[in-house]
């Protein structure tokens, strides 16, 4: 290529226009042997990865929705987005992502044991709706979401242990890298200079929405120790034994 590139534009533009990410970098799990993962692996829970504490950065998107559309890239597949990460940020297949600004509706079952849901997949920011059969469950009045975000706590109208919820409830989208789409890319950052000055230009990478990729396992959280959903620090606490196991 021979048009000039200004690292210090772009990096204003993702400073101004980015949204705030958790970059969460995979590694392969040791439970891998003849190329597969271990189903009741402890620590990925049949996966094959694991994942590294999350590092707060920036990052622009475009196509950031769940539509099927004809574009460039060809029929996109629902819930895939493109991302840009800031200069020097070089992320990983599988790599994790999740966007604190924004909201997102999510849905899954979930069972209640002692007066307390099983921990969800993701945290919950409000509940939109909890039923099971005919009894409809209203926050406030019958429970209340608990403090890390993951559990439903009943105080009246207390379901029996084992009653199986349906949930309805609004949280923050979290996706994984799924192909590295431009990670060979250079400029001469002075195309007048008769030796050359290539930089590395911004990578892109496209991501889809965790729960929407095959194979993976919503129901649980995906690690032996989770590091709890929380803006200013993450708590690492056990998983519930109920969520080791499909």
């Amino acid at each position: 290529m021979s048009v000039s590139f200004d690292p210090k534009s772009f990096q204003e533009l993702v400073d101004n226009h980015g949204y705030v990410i958790y970059w969460e970098q995979a590694i392969f799990c040791q439970c891998y042997e003849k190329d597969q993962p271990k189903m009741n692996c402890p620590l990925c829970q049949g996966s094959g990865y694991r994942y590294l504490p999350p590092v707060k950065t920036k990052a622009v998107t475009t196509s950031l929705s769940g539509k099927y559309e004809l574009n460039l890239q060809g029929l996109r597949e629902p819930g895939t987005a493109y991302l840009t990460p800031q200069l020097g940020i070089v992320m990983g297949y599988r790599d994790r992502i999740e966007f604190p600004e924004v909201t997102c509706k999510y849905s899954q079952n979930i069972t209640v044991r002692n007066g307390k849901t099983d921990s969800t997949y993701r945290p919950i920011l409000s509940c939109n709706f909890v039923i099971h059969g005919d009894d409809i469950y209203e926050e406030h009045k019958d429970f209340e979401i608990s403090e890390d975000k993951h559990h439903l706590v009943f105080k009246n109208h207390v379901p029996e242990d084992g009653t199986k919820l349906s949930l309805l409830y609004m949280t923050t989208p979290r996706y994984l890298v799924s192909d590295l789409l431009h990670e060979l890319r250079s400029v001469r950052v002075n195309k007048d200079s008769k030796v050359s000055q290539n930089v590395e230009m911004p990578k892109q990478y496209l991501i889809k929405r965790e729960e929407f990729v095959y194979g993976q396992t919503v129901n649980k959280k995906s690690e032996e120790y989770s590091y709890e959903w929380c803006f200013w620090r993450w708590i690492k606490r056990p998983i519930s034994p109920s969520h080791k196991h499909r």
